[in-house]
Formats: structure tokens, C-alpha cells, sequence
């Protein structure tokens, strides 16, 4: 009787103890989220804001593709959300299913804006219809050799909002790698992975009020990549992106010459810059900004007799500033 009794309890002891062991790698849901935002305030087309320059703007649109998503848990593991791809727009709750895994503890995820490579110059027709890389209208696809827009953001700026700013940018050699550290919350079960997007920083370094419409992979287009890169996602506390691309020795030696000039001279650069340049007067005020990529030198004309200052903010985030003195 008491040989019985105990095979009884070691049974029991061995389910208890496989049932702990199934719990702790039970699979869980896990969902991306994002809270889109106009810096503190939620995202919406008819509200202003204000960029790092100080130039104001509003949205008409705001839409961009999400991919190459992974969740680093537990110790640095990584687990690959395969073939999840997601078109964000801004107007629109976002919650992406990146299905289910064996995690116990979030560390950080990573994902990319636009779409990879491998899909990007295919034929989007091939999708199923309520694909993400299905045929959309407006259209996200710019072509077969170009392919996808990652990124498609439009507005108003200038005064009474009555400018136009369009930036289309795509291109593969702008598909960056963001990794944000961050924590999950549970959620009857699930884990959600919540990140802040702040729009306003995809138009950082750029003068907006003047207008422009770039579609292609460079000038404005790839500023506001690295951007969405860069400044656009945080965790809730605050974490940004730890896989800035950009060397943050990228300046080096910067001439600025003739120095003083008569109106026009040239900012040159030891290294190829990537970044903005802007022109300030003596009370601080923007009077001239450009954009540079893999820039070694940047000619600055019409400049009227007073002193300035020159500058220059590259996108590994150092910052240089010159004196510039017009006769």
C-alpha cells in the first residue's frame, strides 16, 4: 500500500513539474504596435507642427511599409517573423501580428522601413489581394526596376499652408536595419510590443516651407529614410535606434573658403558628407539650408554683408559650426 502511495506521488510530482516545463515554453502571440504621433499629440492630417528648423507643415498623407521583422528575447535570441510585411498608415490604429513563439521576455525588436530587397523589385501583382505588397491606391509600387515606395509622406507648409512638400523615397540602398531596445506588456495571453512614431521628425534638416517634390532615393527622399531610421521610432521610455549606419567620425576636417567672401563661397569637407547644412544670421534665424549625401563640397550663394554661422549636422550626429563673414 505505501509502495502504491508513493508511485502515486512521484506521478504526480512528474506531471506538476512537465506541466511547469510546458508553461515555460508555451507558445505566445506577439503583436507590434505602434502609436503614431505628432510629437506629444496623436497623429492627424489637419494638425501643424514644427520641425527641428522650426518650419511648420501639416500631413495629407503618411504611409510606409514595415519589414524584415525580428523579436531579440531571452537572453539575445532572436526569433524571425518571416514573411510578415505591413503598410503602416498613420491615420490608422496599427497592431501587427507577428505570430506566435516561445518567449518569456522581450529585449528589443528589429525591422526595417521599405521592403527587402528580395521582394522589392518583383511583380506586385503576384499577391494575393489584401496582400501588403498587393497593388494599392494610390499606388505604393513606383516599378519593376525601382520597386516599391517604402515611404509615401505629402503635406501642406508656408504660409496659410498653401505649399506643397511630396516625398516619395524608395530605393535599395536605403533599406535600413532599426533595432529599438524595448519591453512587452501582456495582454490576455499575448505579448504587445508598443513603439512611438513621431512623424515630425521624418522632415528633420528639412526646409519645408519652400516646397519640394522628390520621388527617387536621394536628396529629400533619402533624408527622410535616414530619419525614419534614425529619429522617427522610440520605445515608451524613450530608447532609440542603436544601428545608426552612419559613422559618427563622418566629418572630419570642414573649409569653409573664401573666408570672408563676397556673397558666395564653399563649404568643403574632408570626408564625404551626409546630412544638412544650414545657414544662420546673427540672431539665429535659418536663412539658407541644404542637403547633402556623400556631399564633398556645397557652394552657398546670395548671401547679403553681415556675419553667419555655418552649420553643418551630419547623420552619424556630430555637429560642426563655422563663422562665415560676408564683406
Amino acid at each position: 500500500m505505501l509502495k502504491i502511495k508513493e508511485k502515486m506521488k512521484n506521478s504526480t510530482l512528474i506531471i506538476a513539474l512537465m506541466s511547469i516545463g510546458f508553461g515555460l515554453n508555451a507558445q505566445k502571440n506577439i503583436n507590434l504596435k505602434i502609436n503614431h504621433q505628432l510629437e506629444s499629440s496623436p497623429f492627424a492630417f489637419s494638425q501643424k507642427s514644427t520641425n527641428d528648423l522650426n518650419k511648420e507643415f501639416t500631413f495629407v498623407r503618411c504611409e510606409y511599409y514595415i519589414s524584415k521583422i525580428s523579436i531579440v528575447h531571452d537572453g539575445g535570441k532572436i526569433s524571425n517573423a518571416a514573411g510578415v510585411y505591413e503598410l503602416v498608415e498613420a491615420t490608422s490604429n496599427t497592431s501587427i501580428d507577428l505570430g506566435s513563439y516561445a518567449i518569456t521576455q522581450v529585449e528589443a525588436i528589429n525591422f526595417s522601413i521599405g521592403v527587402d530587397p528580395a521582394n522589392n523589385n518583383g511583380d506586385p501583382t503576384k499577391w494575393p489581394r489584401n496582400h501588403a505588397l498587393a497593388p494599392k491606391s494610390p499606388s505604393m509600387h513606383w516599378g519593376w526596376s525601382a520597386g516599391y515606395r517604402f515611404a509615401a509622406i505629402e503635406g501642406k507648409s508656408g504660409n496659410n499652408m498653401r505649399t506643397t512638400w511630396e516625398v516619395h523615397a524608395l530605393g535599395n540602398k536605403n533599406y535600413f536595419n532599426i533595432n529599438i531596445p524595448t519591453e512587452a506588456t501582456s495582454n490576455n495571453g499575448a505579448l504587445d510590443i508598443t513603439l512611438n512614431a513621431d512623424y515630425t521628425k521624418a522632415l528633420n534638416g528639412l526646409k519645408v516651407d519652400n516646397g519640394f517634390i522628390t520621388h527617387g532615393e536621394d536628396d529629400e527622399a533619402y533624408i527622410v529614410l535616414r530619419n525614419f531610421q534614425n529619429k522617427v521610432f522610440t520605445s515608451t521610455d524613450g530608447k532609440g535606434n542603436t544601428l545608426n549606419t552612419v559613422s559618427p567620425v563622418a566629418l572630419g576636417k570642414v573649409n569653409v573658403f573664401p573666408n570672408p567672401c563676397n556673397g558666395s563661397t564653399i563649404i568643403g569637407f574632408e570626408k564625404p558628407l551626409t546630412g544638412t547644412i544650414n545657414i544662420l544670421d546673427m540672431s539665429g534665424r535659418l536663412v539658407q539650408s541644404f542637403a547633402a549625401k556623400d556631399h564633398k563640397a556645397i557652394k552657398v550663394e546670395s548671401l547679403r554683408k553681415g556675419m553667419y554661422t555655418v552649420q553643418i549636422i551630419d547623420y552619424g550626429k556630430n555637429t560642426i559650426s563655422k563663422k562665415l563673414f560676408v564683406n
